[in-house]
């Protein structure tokens, strides 16, 4: 894996990390505020968003008849909260920058329901809850190894291997098959895993690369007597835009690794953390945001 396209979007990053500080999980809230009502399901309505003076963002939800049940036992009433963290966490969640936005600033969901018949009950989620459930989503990491190798190479018997990631022609990823795809994917993943790690900037380093079922995830330590990690996140809707309008479909680097990453639906991470403090802020790239980046 080249690291020409990762190093040029960490520098839209770091130039973003220089500004001064500005919250972005009241204009998130502003803007998914502005789209209520929003129905998520038949009978099920976010009617408001708003931020509260505590730093909670509260989600005002009815539910329609046919979901009367669930505020009427503790029983029930906890199957639901358990059903609302793991969709707020889930990759396919209309609300997935504002809950990255919650949780690099710590803040609180906080969910207030009512049914038809009036009966009213709320529930929260804290910022560690809601990392510890997305963590929890995540499979675990998946490693290119002897036993994968042989299995992949065998289902891809008609398929000529690369030997280095950087052999990968982009013209080729179109017809190669699912198991193909995750072979060469992991490829990269592990050379660039050698490299490590691997100096961005002064006082910025890549120190891992995490490979899951569902993303791929840059791990980058920052000096934080140079960079504010807090900023990241209080610049959230910046740095996300700066890395989506970053990832050139013109530039081969960039579209490889794009490509693979939508050919396996994976979304892509960029974790910042602290190296003394392990503070960290992550800016997520849905697969969807990364298909109208590489025009698929």
């Amino acid at each position: 894996m080249k690291a020409t396209p990762l190093l040029f979007i960490l520098t839209v990053i770091m130039m973003i990390a220089g500004c001064g500080p500005k919250s972005q999980l009241k204009s998130l809230v502003e803007e998914e505020n502005a789209k209520c009502p929003n129905t998520l399901e038949e009978d099920v309505t976010v009617t408001k968003i708003e931020l509260t003076d505590n730093n909670t963002v509260a989600f005002y939800i009815t539910l329609g008849s046919q979901y009367d049940y669930m505020l009427n036992s503790n029983e029930s009433k906890e199957i639901l909260r358990e059903g609302m963290i793991h969709w707020f966490v889930d990759d396919d969640s209309p609300y997935t920058s504002l809950v990255d936005a919650v949780i690099s600033e710590y803040a609180t969901i906080g969910c207030a329901f009512e049914n038809s018949v009036g009966t009213r009950w709320k529930c929260e989620f804290a910022s560690y809850e809601l990392e510890s459930a997305r963590d929890a989503n995540a499979p675990d990491v998946e490693e290119i190894d002897a036993d994968s190798t042989v299995v992949w190479a065998d289902e891809a018997a008609e398929e000529e291997v690369p030997d280095h990631f950087d052999d990968v022609d982009i013209n080729d990823i179109d017809s190669y098959s699912d198991e193909m795809s995750e072979l060469v994917l992991s490829l990269g993943i592990n050379e660039t895993k050698g490299q490590l790690p691997l100096r961005v900037d002064d006082g910025m380093s890549m120190t891992n690369v995490t490979l899951t079922s569902s993303k791929l995830i840059y791990t980058i330590e920052c000096d934080e007597d140079q960079y504010n990690i807090s900023l990241f996140s209080e610049n959230y809707t910046e740095a996300k835009n700066a890395i989506i309008a970053s990832l050139n479909p013109d530039d081969d680097d960039i579209a490889l690794i794009g490509k693979l990453l939508i050919k396996t639906n994976r979304s892509l991470d960029y974790k910042y953390v602290g190296e003394n403090s392990r503070e960290s802020a992550t800016i997520h790239i849905s697969n969807s945001e990364l298909r109208r980046a590489m025009r698929m």
